[in-house]
């Protein structure tokens, strides 16, 4: 069977079963299956399988695994998602045309000293130049230079990221 043809086939009951097993499954089973529906489920699906029913949760744990094949699977099952995403995230905010990332060094990451902007994450804070975050990030550069409400926060909030997922991300850009 065709990767087609089972997109066409994950809907109404099949779906609902999938679910199902995804919120009372093993956590092994719940993973794959969060998985599977990256790659299978339609754009019309995505949020309740990945915010309503906790998907992302569980691709962002096994991001965060020790098993190198767990983490490159949750990598290009993330991937896909936001591939065929029919939503605006702020990344898609930022300018047109793609601009050269640029890391500045460790000495611009979690330093309070050199800091301009700090994240709580579950409770932690850490700190980053803003200017650094704006050179390595396409992402940064839409949150500080659009017209969100970070544009001009000193402290910022970021919720429903592990702190490890945060710190990761922070320092591979």
């Amino acid at each position: 069977m065709t990767t087609k043809r089972l997109e066409e086939k994950i809907n109404g009951p099949v779906l609902k079963y999938l679910l199902y097993l995804m919120r009372v499954g093993e956590k092994a089973v719940q993973r794959r299956i969060a998985l599977a529906l990256a790659h299978l489920c339609s754009p019309e699906d995505q949020r309740t399988v990945f915010i309503d029913d906790d998907g992302l949760n569980l691709l962002l744990e096994l991001l965060g695994s020790t098993n190198l094949k767990q983490q490159q699977d949750a990598s290009v099952a993330l991937y896909k998602l936001v591939k065929k995403s029919p939503t605006l995230c702020f990344v898609d905010a930022a300018s047109p045309s793609p601009s050269p990332q640029v890391y500045l060094g460790e000495q611009y990451l979690n330093s309070s000293t050199l800091s301009y902007v700090s994240f709580l994450v579950e409770g932690k804070c850490f700190y980053a130049h803003r200017i650094a975050l704006l050179a390595s990030s396409d992402a940064f550069r839409a949150m500080f230079d659009g017209g969100y409400q970070e544009k001009d926060a000193r402290d910022i909030e970021i919720r429903n990221i592990r702190w490890e997922v945060f710190e990761l991300m922070m320092r591979i850009g």
